[in-house]
């Protein structure tokens, strides 16, 4: 029966690849993406849907280009038919005259994007064709990013460390490189549905720009159902962010021995200390986790996002120019505490390769439970399978994936290992 599913498996992979290689082009990729965006924007005047911190930042950044801003859009009442610098504000249901009446981008500038979004999906008008996202804009026209807390998909593509190879036709030349590995992954993952998934994410990533929907698992973030935290662990949360897979133990009752969480973002930190501090045996740690113990930097631009990432200091990583922050590996922090883990969950924004090195001792000696996210490197997803099994073969894998952090791009692709 394993050779009849590996013989599938292998002839779906084979037919995605051909697929890819006769659609897709050199158009299918960021830079495309982008001369896409810019194309659009040339000689058009704006209208900023949001007057508020947001929508005034972009109104300077789209002036300094001797753009046009022809109005602003808010919900708020009380703002209507006033002017902002010079610029009037009308109602949502004004947008759609105004739009036609001039050859106008309108720019989401709000924290209720989602509310926006399908107000403008409701008149037609369409993203990238009709209207993007302020992050975008500003992207696009200075180069730099800035978060909004809103979807973007040139923003949310830099933070990671290989943005030009995340998805399309980049992505796909990397993975028909690595072929021989990922059909190796494929073949040692332990079900069917971890298999169907894998192959799936590798399609909504090449096809991208097709708007293929990625693959969502019938389970919770972290909670395989083989593969979760239960009663007694010992947990490792990496990338404990501001408590979010904390409270979520919480929530499912789970009665755990001892929670050590890492947070090396100092903004984070702080949120995540006021949130856990009342908690029983959840010891937070301001430190990265990483292969040994050393100083390494942290993007300051990303200081108080989820996407705030480090690495060593002599490394030149989207211009890093960060503060620093002390890291520590799980082998090292185990001899330390003498405690070992029983699960470990990863999102550590692509320093996971990383940190399993700096664990090495830990899981081949103890074998602990593993929910690693393996969606920040293009590589991750083949490199960090086998290097887990390079590690212990003992290990059984599966792999999930859950609704994005990122809008707009993908999912999260979680690897979950339990020697079974």
């Amino acid at each position: 029966v394993k050779m009849d599913r590996d013989t599938y498996i292998a002839k779906e992979l084979a037919n995605l690849f051909n697929k890819a290689e006769n659609i897709l082009t050199k158009n299918h990729t960021i830079e495309g993406l982008k001369n896409t965006m810019m194309s659009r924007i040339t000689n058009s005047s704006f209208i900023l849907w949001g007057c508020s911190k947001v929508g005034k930042r972009v109104k300077s950044i789209i002036e300094k280009k001797d753009k046009e801003i022809v109005a602003f859009v808010d919900s708020n009442p009380n703002k209507w038919k006033t002017f902002i610098d010079g610029v009037k504000v009308f109602s949502p249901s004004e947008i759609k005259n105004i739009y036609k009446k001039h050859n106008t981008v309108i720019i989401v500038c709000s924290s209720f994007w989602q509310e926006i979004t399908r107000m403008l999906e409701a008149m037609k008008l369409k993203h990238l064709d009709d209207y993007l996202f302020a992050s975008d804009l500003i992207y696009i026209l200075t180069g730099k990013a800035e978060n909004f807390g809103h979807p973007a998909i040139l923003f949310t593509l830099s933070l990671f460390s290989n943005p030009v190879d995340m998805i399309g036709y980049n992505f796909f030349k990397l993975s028909k490189e690595n072929y021989e590995n990922i059909f190796k992954v494929l073949t040692t993952l332990a079900d069917m549905e971890s298999k169907t998934t894998y192959i799936k994410t590798f399609e909504s990533r090449i096809f991208f720009f097709q708007s293929v929907p990625p693959p969502i698992s019938p389970y919770p973030h972290y909670f395989h159902p083989i593969v979760h935290p239960e009663d007694s662990d010992t947990i490792i949360d990496g990338g404990a962010y501001i408590g979010d897979t904390i409270f979520n133990i919480l929530n499912k009752k789970v009665n755990y021995k001892t929670i050590y969480a890492f947070e090396p973002d100092p903004i984070n930190y702080s949120k995540l200390v006021s949130k856990v501090s009342h908690l029983t045996n959840v010891n937070v740690f301001n430190k990265a986790i990483w292969k040994c113990n050393a100083l390494l930097c942290i993007n300051e631009n990303l200081i108080g996002s989820g996407g705030s990432f480090v690495c060593e200091m002599n490394a030149e990583r989207h211009n890093l120019t960060g503060g620093l922050v002390q890291a520590v590996s799980i082998d090292e922090f185990y001899n330390d505490i003498k405690e070992a883990p029983t699960y470990i969950k990863l999102d550590v924004e692509g320093s996971e390769k990383e940190v399993i090195l700096g664990a090495y001792y830990v899981l081949s000696k103890f074998g602990p439970k593993l929910a690693i996210s393996v969606y920040h490197k293009v590589t991750d997803l083949w490199e960090i399978p086998i290097l887990v099994t390079d590690i212990n073969p003992n290990y059984t894998l599966f792999f999930g994936e859950h609704p994005p952090c990122y809008p707009f791009f993908s999912s999260d692709s979680v690897l979950y290992c339990k020697i079974i």
